[in-house]
C-alpha cells in the first residue's frame, strides 16, 4: 500500500477472529489463532462523510489483497471529489 500524507484516502486495516471450532478429535489439537483470523482492509475519505455505498472485494486465484489497493483509492478520491 501507498503511504502518502497528501493522499485524502485514510486506510485501516484489521484482523478479524474467525470461529472456534472444536478440537481435532484425533490428535485433540485446535486451530492456531494466528490462522483463525481474517485480515480486512478499509478504505475511506479523511473528510467527515457518510458512506453512499460499501464495496465488498475478495481476491481470487491469481490476484491478491494488494491488487485492490488502485482501485479503491481511484473509487474512494472519485466518489468524494466535488
Amino acid at each position: 500500500m501507498i503511504d502518502d500524507t497528501n493522499d485524502p484516502v485514510r486506510v485501516e486495516s484489521l484482523l478479524v477472529p474467525g470461529f472456534v471450532q472444536a478440537s481435532n478429535p484425533t490428535t485433540d489439537e485446535g486451530t492456531s489463532n494466528e490462522l483463525n483470523q481474517a485480515r480486512v482492509v478499509r478504505y475511506s475519505s479523511d473528510r467527515d462523510v457518510a458512506p453512499r455505498a460499501i464495496i465488498v472485494a475478495m481476491p481470487g486465484f491469481v490476484g491478491g489483497g494488494p491488487s485492490f489497493d488502485g482501485i479503491a483509492r481511484t473509487l474512494v478520491r472519485k466518489c468524494t471529489s466535488e
